[in-house]
């Protein structure tokens, strides 16, 4: 039987009507007498006892509990919140031969962003060293693509320059969300643990770092007790960089059966175009809302191995707000995505024209 909860006008009314019952002669309706100001504060408490209910009653569900609930249900089930993560590679130094650079030097970018040389080294005969570093700052801020100049927080002798070298440094990822703790305990209720199952490998891989957004996993991919795992990256660029990729390799190595060869694999990114007339037409409110649930429609169905029909197109278009009638020329047939390796095509929206 479903609880209604009463408002804090009903609450007032409730009190009132009480205080009315049990004291003769009394009348707490009276705006400015006392019995009315206890009829109110009685109901603001009542009214934050039921605040405090709701909150509490949203906490049992790990479709609804939050922070420290969430953690606690998660937990139960061996599966905790993804710490911050430093992002490692490599500095890439020029300078005078023989010079040293040692252990521990930090660098930093222009915009103050520290990395620390993990190890030391002489600059080559030929005025070359390269080196790796570690963020000093956890997250996806310590992230930084190859060239960006760096500068010694302190002076290194015989140091011309220092830029990130040319594989970046890359893995940073900020503490795991919510939405991801979530989503990672959702996936493992609904996917009770199996000897290598799919569901199984996607828990492996998000487990990496919270960077992870989504997984595939390609079962004999090279014949019989061979296994493909293809993830993205939604919020750093989507295609992970071949150290990250490297990380995830080292990470899943832990967990793979005895007799299982396993491949690791970033996806190839597949824009897909659209050629669209839309009712009403050259609203850009429309068009927008329109892209937007093409978008999420290539989020959830555009993996390796997956075909979106027209309709599911259709719908998605007709799904949009604002949207009335539509007709498409682009796609004119189902949408494909390989999955034959090394090409395992993930889909990205590409230009829209509209008609």
């Amino acid at each position: 039987m479903a609880f209604n909860r009463p408002t804090l006008g009903q609450l007032i009314s409730t009190a009132e009507a009480e205080i009315n019952a049990l004291i003769p002669n009394a009348d707490a309706r009276l705006r400015f007498s006392m019995l009315n100001v206890f009829a109110r504060v009685w109901a603001a408490l009542t009214d934050g006892l039921y605040s405090a209910l709701v909150f509490l009653s949203r906490q049992l569900f790990a479709m609804t509990a939050t922070r420290r609930f969430l953690e606690l249900i998660a937990e139960s089930y061996g599966i905790y919140r993804l710490p911050a993560k430093a992002a490692k590679g490599g500095i890439s130094f020029q300078g005078a031969p023989n010079s040293a650079i040692p252990a521990g030097t930090i660098f930093q970018r222009s915009d103050g962003v520290q990395y620390q040389v993990t190890g030391g080294g002489f600059i080559s005969g030929a005025g070359y060293l390269e080196l790796p570093a570690v963020a000093l700052t956890a997250g996806t801020l310590g992230n930084a693509p190859a060239l960006v100049k760096l500068q010694s927080t302190s002076p290194v002798a015989g140091l011309q320059s220092a830029v990130v070298a040319s594989e970046a440094i890359a893995g940073g990822a900020d503490e795991e969300t919510d939405d991801g703790l979530r989503s990672r305990l959702l996936q493992r209720l609904r996917n009770p643990p199996g000897a290598g199952t799919s569901a199984e490998w996607e828990r492996w891989a998000r487990q990496l770092s919270a960077a992870v957004t989504r997984v595939w996993v390609v079962p004999t991919v090279y014949g019989n007790g061979t296994v493909a795992v293809v993830f993205a990256q939604d919020n750093d660029g989507i295609v992970p960089p071949p150290a990250v990729v490297q990380q995830m390799r080292d990470h899943l190595a832990q967990f793979t059966p005895e007799g299982t060869v396993l491949y690791v694999y970033p996806p190839t990114l597949k824009p897909v175009p659209f050629t669209i007339h839309e009712i009403p037409n050259s609203d850009p409110a429309v068009r927008q809302n329109i892209s937007n649930e093409l978008q999420d429609l290539l989020y959830r169905e555009a993996g390796p191995g997956n075909t979106i029909p027209l309709t599911h197109i259709s719908e998605a278009i007709s799904g949009a707000q604002g949207e009335y009638d539509h007709t498409m020329s682009v796609p004119s047939g189902p949408l494909v995505f390989s999955a034959f390796a090394p090409l395992f095509e993930v889909g990205v929206l590409g230009a829209i024209t509209w008609s």
